[in-house]
C-alpha cells in the first residue's frame, strides 16, 4: 500500500467536517499550533496517547497508515438529497465505504444514488458514486450538479449562453438553462464522479 501522510489525513478530516484549525485541535485534544504543523507537513507522525486518540476518532490505526501498512481506509457516504448541503454533518452521514489508498487521495465522498437517471452507464438506484469536489467538468464527465439545493448527476454541456444537463437515460429529458436562469436557480457544479459501484 502506498503510504499516506499525516498532512493528507488531517486535511481530509478537516474538509470532511468543515472544521477550522482550532476546532480540529479541540477534537484531537492538541494545540492549534500542533494542528497547523500537521497540516503543513512539519510533523510526520504522532505517538502515544495522541496516536490512540486520533486512531479512535478516525476509526482506523493511523500509525499503520503512516507506515504504509494495509488497513481499511474509508470515505463517507451521503444521500442525493444531502449532496448540495454541508455534506458531512454527522446526522446526515449514511455510513462509510472502504477505498484503496489511491482512491482515498483521489476523491472526497460517496453519494448513494436514489434514481435511475444515469442507468444507461450502469448507475442505478442504490449505486454508490465516488465524487471529487470540483467546480468545473469536461463534457464527458458525469457531474454532480446542484439546482436550488437539489443534486443531480448529469453530463454538462455549455454553448452560446446556455447550459444543457443530460442524463444517461433516454426517458429523462435534457434540462436546458440560459446563463441567466442558471444563476437565478443557483445551478452549481460541486463535483465529478470518479467511479461507481453497485452494492447489493
Amino acid at each position: 500500500m502506498e503510504s499516506i501522510s499525516l498532512s493528507d489525513i488531517m486535511r481530509e478530516y478537516k474538509t470532511r467536517y468543515q472544521y477550522t484549525n482550532k476546532e480540529l485541535a479541540e477534537v484531537f485534544q492538541v494545540s492549534t499550533n500542533t494542528v497547523n504543523r500537521w497540516l503543513r507537513g512539519e510533523i510526520q507522525t504522532i505517538q502515544g496517547d495522541t496516536a490512540e486518540r486520533v486512531s479512535d476518532i478516525l476509526g482506523y490505526n493511523v500509525l499503520a497508515v503512516l507506515r504504509g501498512q494495509i488497513v481499511d481506509l474509508k470515505k463517507p457516504v451521503v444521500s442525493m438529497r444531502r449532496a448540495g448541503y454541508e455534506l458531512f454533518v454527522v446526522q446526515d452521514h449514511l455510513g462509510d465505504a472502504i477505498v484503496s489508498s489511491e482512491e482515498y487521495k483521489a476523491g472526497d465522498y460517496f453519494i448513494k444514488v436514489d434514481n435511475n437517471d444515469m442507468c444507461d452507464v450502469g448507475i442505478v438506484n442504490g449505486t454508490l458514486v465516488y465524487v471529487k469536489k470540483v467546480n468545473r467538468v469536461n463534457p464527458e464527465d458525469i457531474a454532480v450538479v446542484v439546482i436550488n439545493d437539489i443534486a443531480y448527476l448529469r453530463y454538462v454541456k455549455k454553448a452560446e449562453g446556455f447550459i444543457t444537463l443530460s442524463a444517461a437515460n433516454a426517458k429523462v429529458d435534457d434540462m436546458v438553462y440560459s446563463n441567466v436562469q442558471a444563476k437565478r436557480e443557483h445551478l452549481t457544479i460541486i463535483g465529478k464522479v470518479l467511479f461507481s459501484k453497485n452494492v447489493y
